[in-house]
């Protein structure tokens, strides 16, 4: 089975067509160059060395852990000589300006992506198409029984979890102690982007559900529906896969109205079918020093925001 982020050098990610600073304004704008970090753990571990909350930045995507990365990111009332001195293993900041308006999600065109494949016995047939899956580290290990919790309002679930992360159990702790009943006033103390990044975990395991079943039947659809409180009967009747899943998952979309923390609500919206993999280019086989007897090589290729590189490998390497 081939084998990807080996090392983090394996997978090298540059965003693309990133907002830039207008010159003037509150937001302080920086690239944030990291290699074994994720996108919201280095901003938080930043934050804390800037003494400012994790909600005071903004970026366009979540950024893969086992990887080095760069994009721009923005936070709020930091100078440039404050962002400058900050010095963690593995996060590198470069100041761009200042601007009127923070960056946010989806704010840049797409990311370029260099990537070493390992563990080939062959070189595949690559084609730039495939089904545009959301990637598995959207996913992790817990963000989608997560997420249900969260549109189910089971609130203890989503407590119990976070209360044995490392990063999150001592301010769990702190609120339950002054209020052990409260678990919902617990949560408000949980940073407002990683309970979104549960909730859309969630649809986003929905979409690719009924997004694979699409293109198993050869399907020709190009955009589907994502899941959301939007969701209308139209989406429903067209497709009836949805309706099984409603009924499955015992909600229907007006649960992704939450007006307990109202900033999770999640409309949902649609998806194309498929992604293309632009300016593609792949190496021919080589050794692969960290594999003995195996072969390695090199893809390099562009796609659009919200597409997954690790997706476009998984479908193109799967019996490589």
């Amino acid at each position: 089975m081939h084998i990807i982020k080996a090392v983090p050098e394996d997978f090298v990610v540059k965003e693309v067509g990133s907002l830039q600073p207008s010159g003037a304004g509150p937001y302080a704008f920086f690239v944030l160059r990291k290699r074994d970090w994720n996108t919201i753990d280095a901003l938080e571990a930043v934050g804390n060395t800037l003494n400012v909350p994790l909600r005071a930045f903004g970026f366009s995507g979540n950024k893969d852990k086992t990887a080095v990365t760069e994009q721009v990111c923005s936070v709020k009332g930091v100078t440039k000589d404050a962002l400058e001195k900050v010095a963690l293993p593995g996060i590198m900041l470069t100041y761009l300006g200042q601007s009127g308006r923070p960056v946010g999600l989806g704010t840049h065109e797409g990311n370029q992506f260099i990537i070493t494949v390992r563990n080939l016995d062959a070189q595949p047939t690559i084609t730039a198409r495939f089904i545009n899956l959301f990637g598995g580290q959207r996913f992790s290990t817990h963000n989608v029984p997560l997420g249900r919790a969260v549109v189910k309002r089971q609130w203890d679930v989503v407590i119990d979890h976070l209360s044995h992360d490392p990063a999150r159990a001592s301010v769990i702790r702190q609120a339950l102690a002054k209020h052990p009943k409260d678990t919902l006033g617990a949560l408000r103390h949980v940073p407002t982007m990683l309970l979104t990044l549960f909730v859309h975990a969630y649809q986003s395991g929905l979409w690719n559900v009924l997004a694979q079943a699409l293109a198993d039947a050869g399907t020709s659809q190009q955009d589907v529906p994502i899941l959301g409180f939007g969701t209308t009967n139209d989406d429903i009747a067209k497709f009836p896969l949805i309706s099984e899943q409603l009924k499955a998952e015992a909600i229907t979309p007006r649960d992704f109205v939450i007006r307990q923390l109202p900033d999770l609500s999640a409309e949902g919206g649609s998806r194309p079918l498929y992604a293309e993999a632009e300016g593609l280019k792949a190496s021919g086989l080589e050794q692969d020093e960290r594999n003995a007897g195996k072969k390695k090589m090199f893809v390099e290729f562009t796609l659009r925001k919200g597409s997954y590189a690790t997706e476009f490998i998984r479908q193109t390497f799967g019996n490589a």
